[in-house]
């Protein structure tokens, strides 16, 4: 008996517990008219027509002067390539001679030096070239020894050997004999 008591006072503790839970989940769910709510009053977003006035720091104006400096620049380039084009021919109604120069030295030794491997590399390359050692006074004080190509070539016909060098690995420059 004692056992059956046992179990109806746990079966009425664990029922209390469970009633007691329930008024605690129910008085949470439901509010009561005490309890303050928040709502918010003003708005956070607000929307902003686009009335602004131009200044020379606003973005709109930096980007359009940089689109107006770069038209400027190219203008510039394309001018000065005319301006070149024009000399080109000039120059090249007086003076049809270049060369090409692939090194220069102050000792002459040296020079004379390069120009052998330079002719045997050539020569390996299978690329058809022959060099001498030119000496260039530059000012009172100083001399060089350029080694450039024996064969003088039009503008044109210069630029594409030079070319076709570089592709092979060999700088070179065309300079006006």
């Amino acid at each position: 008996m004692f056992e059956n008591k046992f179990k109806y006072l746990a079966a009425i503790i664990s029922y209390g517990f469970f009633l007691i839970i329930i008024i605690i989940c129910v008085n949470s769910v439901l509010p009561e008219d005490e309890i303050p709510v928040l709502e918010q009053k003003n708005e956070i977003v607000v929307k902003i027509e686009n009335d602004f006035s131009r200044n020379k720091n606003s973005a709109y104006e930096i980007l359009e002067n940089s689109q107006k400096l770069n038209f400027l620049e190219n203008e510039k380039k394309k001018q000065i390539n005319k301006d070149q084009e024009i000399l080109y021919k000039k120059g090249k109604e007086k003076e049809d001679k270049f060369r090409l120069q692939f090194a220069s030295f102050k000792e002459k030794i040296k020079s004379e030096k390069i120009t052998k491997e330079l002719e045997s590399k050539f020569s390996d390359n299978s690329i058809e070239i022959s060099l001498k050692v030119k000496r260039v006074k530059i000012n009172e004080n100083d001399t060089f020894f350029r080694i450039i190509s024996k064969e003088e070539y039009t503008y044109d016909n210069a630029k594409k050997f030079c070319k076709r060098l570089l592709k092979q690995k060999y700088k070179c420059i065309i300079i006006r004999d």
